[in-house]
């Protein structure tokens, strides 16, 4: 005999989940995500994992670097009361240009990409 346990999922588990796809999808290290939101990995984790509450400021800063709506995050209620992760939609999420610094940016750049250092 066996005994089937239905998951009930939490608001943080759902959108940790939604968002753990999307950082997959578009090959972004949760790494990336800590910085944007300030945070240690560690803490990214635990929110991914559903052990740390997201806050409305998390949700629009992780929607910003994945290139979705904060709505493309969010969970539905059910008609029994729980809660199901918002529908995954592979390609939606966008990998973000990477911010060029130092010389990189540099408009006295040679051909070769080395930067050009006057004295």
């Amino acid at each position: 005999m066996s005994i089937t346990v239905e998951h009930k999922y939490s608001v943080p588990e759902c959108i940790g989940l939604t968002v753990n796809q999307y950082l997959f999808d578009a090959k972004i290290q949760k790494n990336e995500l800590a910085a944007i939101l300030g945070v240690a990995k560690t803490n990214v984790s635990r929110r991914i994992r559903g052990l740390a509450d997201w806050s409305a400021e998390d949700l629009m800063l992780t929607a910003e670097l994945l290139g979705v709506e904060v709505s493309d995050l969010l969970p539905a209620r059910n008609t029994d009361g729980d809660w199901t992760p918002a529908p995954f939609i592979p390609g939606k999420a966008k990998a973000p240009v990477p911010l060029e610094t130092g010389a990189d940016r540099s408009h006295l750049r040679e051909s070769n990409s080395r930067p050009i250092h006057y004295e």
